[in-house]
This record gives structure tokens, sequence and C-alpha cells, in this order.
């Protein structure tokens, strides 16, 4: 029955452990990576905005030129 819970010298907790802490830094590391995404999104989003008032800005002084 001991040699079933331990695996060459490893408990089965210390394995559970190191896994669980593995995925926690993977979820981490994910979770980084998406916020900067985010921000630059948000970064290239309000520019793109702002392009584009500039361009009906423009057509609306054209417009009532004519």
């Amino acid at each position: 029955m001991f040699l079933a819970i331990g695996v060459g010298g490893f408990n089965t907790g210390d394995i559970l452990f190191s896994l669980v802490s593995f995925i926690g830094m993977i979820v981490f590391i994910i979770f980084v990576i998406l916020i900067v995404k985010l921000f630059i999104s948000s970064i290239n989003r309000k520019s793109d905005l702002t392009r584009i008032e500039e361009k009906l800005d423009t057509l609306l002084k054209e417009k009532e030129k004519l």
C-alpha cells in the first residue's frame, strides 16, 4: 500500500502541489497578457475613433462650403 502512494520518493501531495502551482503560474501569465492586450486595444480604439472624428469633421466642413 505504501508503494502505491509514493512514487520514486515523491508523495502524491508533492506532485499535486507542483501541478497546481504550475497551472497557477500559467494562468497568471495568461491573465497579465490579456490585460496588456486589452490596454493596447483600448488605446488603438481611441486613436481610431479620433481619426474617424477628424474625417467626419472634414466632411461636414466641405458640405457646409457647398
